[in-house]
């Protein structure tokens, strides 16, 4: 596994990759199932396996505009790296979310980060997956944009313990 820079010029662009986008703020089950589904269609397809996150969770920033609480992290970042080692992921992607990057509309996210940055050719995501300004972008949006810019789309469906959707949220509320 790989943790690729902001500057860097990418070995895999001529090829493609697949990307697993979220923020993995848990690394729950949900997000474990992402990973093992990206890992599983990226064999398939011979395809790079990246997964695409942010250093903090977005919420910090918007909550400091709005005045609201911090969300709490469950795990720290260099706790999520260490878990993550254990995957098979090739490339991990760390996002600085910041005030410019919250404010790029759907279509900016898939053109200019997904496409030309990372010659996406897959993106796996979970069944409430949202990007973009004021993630206005959700999954029916993405697959539009992946027949337009020709990449597939998976999405995982909700992971359940008893009558209960593994979320971070969920296990914010436990923690």
């Amino acid at each position: 596994m790989k943790i690729l820079e902001k500057n860097q010029e990418y070995d895999y662009l001529a090829y493609g990759c697949g990307i697993g986008l979220g923020n993995f703020d848990g690394l729950h089950l949900g997000h474990m199932a992402l990973i093992s589904k990206l890992q599983e269609e990226c064999l398939e397809r011979k395809i790079p396996s990246l997964m695409y996150t942010f250093r903090s969770h977005p919420d910090n920033v918007l909550n400091k505009i709005s005045k609201e609480p911090v969300t709490p992290q469950i795990i720290t970042l260099e706790k999520k790296l260490k878990l993550l080692e254990n995957t098979k992921l090739d490339y991990i992607y760390l996002e600085d979310f910041d005030l410019n990057y919250s404010k790029l509309s759907p279509c900016d996210f898939v053109e200019e980060i997904l496409v030309k940055k990372f010659n996406i050719k897959l993106a796996v995501v979970g069944f409430n997956y949202t990007f973009g300004y004021k993630g206005q972008g959700n999954l029916e949006l993405l697959m539009e944009y992946g027949e337009k810019y020709n990449f597939d789309v998976v999405s995982i469906p909700p992971i359940k313990i008893g009558n209960e959707v593994v979320s971070s949220t969920i296990l914010r509320k436990y923690v």
